[in-house]
């Protein structure tokens, strides 16, 4: 690793996907993909405890079976959401979720005997700890600045969590790319002179739909638009396979019941993982779960037709973030120059028929072996440019992102006035001019929230701060400007104005600032069977914290 060493700046570009993780960097304009100890170029997010240590991807995943209640993946899924927003979702894993303080999901645990309990969040930083020391390793010098890939339709807590597991695993974060820009500077990359086109990057992966139209001028790459959906991957295409099977097998196997019986499912899950795949280019699959029970084999046919009957619900629902993210952008499928399929499940036949059912002839960039590194390519590129390492070649490179979501405030009656709507090219300001409901209020709650629902409840909660001490006009109303402003590392910062005495406050709702809130640990109560909590942030992660710019607005600042 010569060439690393020679440089002074340096930093990784890591694609974290929820069921493999992709490290890479960029040097003499080329892409390295850093292999894991294995020899392997991608990682299983897996997470595993044993009795006497604690396991990270190929080696843990390797174990499931043996071990499942202490296997931990697919937990991606489960970072920045609240226990309510999964309770329909804990019984598809095998180890045991519950619902911890503040209403935040708990990962609970056994070794040598004792109970333990995780966030998401931290099993997280146990894998990206993992990363480092294996990307250290190869490279033969330390790891620190990373450039790391968040989900096109992350929501802000969602990214702040993912940002503090980075830091809690010896990570600085110089910046977070969108997935699908990832892909398209990946892409990019691999052919420069084509320019002036609409890229349509259709990411189905294992955990979300991520969908994004970006336009490519000369080195300009501008977000046009994006959508997705969070609740909808791989991992669910792959549940309609298990739950077709344990039918099978409750069927003709009546008395015998696999439900409850967490190696049974494993088993069913990673034989159902392998005939999709096999379904994907085949028209029949034999499901093969041996020692199912003890003693007994199970096996079924299943036909490519049949899992498409299946899945159909899913697959329709692949259809409208792809319409929206189209209409958002001004444009229709006749503007679309190349469409993009990223992520295994973009393979299927079921899902390109789709897509070609919406596109006609256009042409599809075909998922290969290539598009499962366009998003670490990227990353890698993108971090060489924040350290200015890129080269002449792409040194005139911008990049226009745009919010994911829109952003707001609470008025009258709890409806959600959208200041900075979805898909707006940020640095952006926005400015409204509001005037108090109440005769003679001395003061103004000015509510934060993340979405684009009618109404706030439906939306996310990035907290408040008071503007106090209204001096009152004439007709005892006031009137106040809030001014929202997105900067270029997608940091929202809310200002509250007092037009008749010009007193303001502001709030920065930043991960930075929920990093030093997370600090200040605080532990749970220990219950009576010995269970510990090893680390408990002091505000929730479904909290966003507000940095203010005084003590007396700090003070004010309030959560739910």
């Amino acid at each position: 690793m010569e060439g690393i060493e020679k440089q002074d700046k340096f930093a990784l570009g890591l694609d974290l996907g929820i069921s493999q993780c992709r490290m890479a960097i960029f040097k003499g304009n080329k892409f390295e993909v850093i292999p894991n100890e294995q020899g392997n170029f991608q990682t299983p997010s897996y997470v595993a405890f044993t009795n006497d240590q604690i396991l990270v991807g190929e080696a843990a995943k390797a174990q499931l079976l043996s071990n499942p209640m202490n296997t931990i993946y697919n937990f991606k899924r489960l970072i920045g959401k609240s226990y309510t927003e999964l309770i329909n979702h804990v019984s598809h894993y095998p180890f045991k979720i519950e619902q911890g303080i503040g209403d935040r999901p708990v990962i609970v645990i056994c070794q040598n005997n004792e109970i333990k309990k995780f966030y998401p969040e931290e099993i997280l930083s146990i894998l990206l700890k993992d990363l480092r020391r294996q990307a250290e390793a190869y490279l033969g010098r330390k790891v620190k600045e990373i450039v790391v890939t968040i989900p096109v339709y992350y929501n802000k807590l969602q990214i702040a969590a993912t940002i503090r597991s980075c830091y809690d695993a010896g990570f600085k974060v110089l910046r977070t790319i969108k997935e699908s820009q990832a892909i398209a500077l990946g892409i990019y990359h691999q052919n420069t002179n084509q320019n002036d086109r609409n890229l349509l990057i259709i990411n189905l992966g294992g955990g979300s739909l991520d969908v994004a139209v970006i336009t490519i001028q000369e080195q300009v790459f501008e977000v046009r638009s994006m959508y997705g959906d969070n609740n909808l991957g791989g991992v669910d295409f792959i549940e309609k396979l298990i739950d077709f099977v344990t039918h099978e097998f409750k069927r003709r196997n009546p008395g015998e019941n696999i439900s409850g019986n967490l190696r049974a499912r494993e088993i069913i899950r990673v034989a159902c993982e392998k005939s999709q795949e096999q379904l994907s280019i085949e028209r029949e699959a034999v499901i093969s779960c041996p020692n199912l029970m003890p003693g007994k084999d199970f096996e079924i046919k299943i036909e490519r037709q049949m899992y498409e009957n299946l899945c159909e619900d899913l697959t329709a629902r692949c259809i409208p973030p792809i319409v929206i993210a189209i209409k958002d952008a001004g444009m229709g499928p006749k503007d679309v120059d190349e469409i993009v399929l990223v992520g295994d499940f973009t393979r299927t036949p079921m899902v390109q028929k789709m897509i070609t059912q919406i596109f006609g002839g256009k042409y599809i960039r075909q998922h290969d072996l290539t598009s499962h590194f366009y998003a670490c390519h990227g990353a890698a590129l993108e971090a060489a440019v924040v350290q200015d390492i890129s080269g002449s070649q792409h040194k005139n490179l911008l990049q226009l992102d745009a919010t994911s979501r829109g952003l707001g405030l609470e008025v009258e009656n709890g409806r959600m006035m959208i200041m900075i709507p979805r898909d707006s090219t940020f640095p952006c300001q926005k400015r409204h001019a509001f005037t108090t409901l109440v005769e003679n209020q001395s003061d103004l709650d000015i509510k934060i929230y993340e979405g684009d629902n009618s109404w706030t409840s439906d939306n996310i909660y990035l907290g408040k701060f008071t503007l106090g001490q209204l001096q009152l006009s004439q007709g005892g109303s006031v009137k106040v400007e809030v001014v929202f402003d997105v900067d270029g590392n997608r940091n929202l910062t809310v200002t509250a104005i007092n037009t008749h005495t010009g007193q303001q406050l502001k709030a920065r709702i930043t991960p930075d600032w929920l990093e030093k809130v997370n600090q200040q640990e605080k532990k749970m109560p220990t219950g009576a069977n010995g269970i510990k909590i090893y680390q408990e942030f002091k505000q929730e992660v479904a909290q966003m914290a507000i940095q203010t710019e005084s003590m007396q607005a700090l003070e004010n600042v309030e959560m739910t």
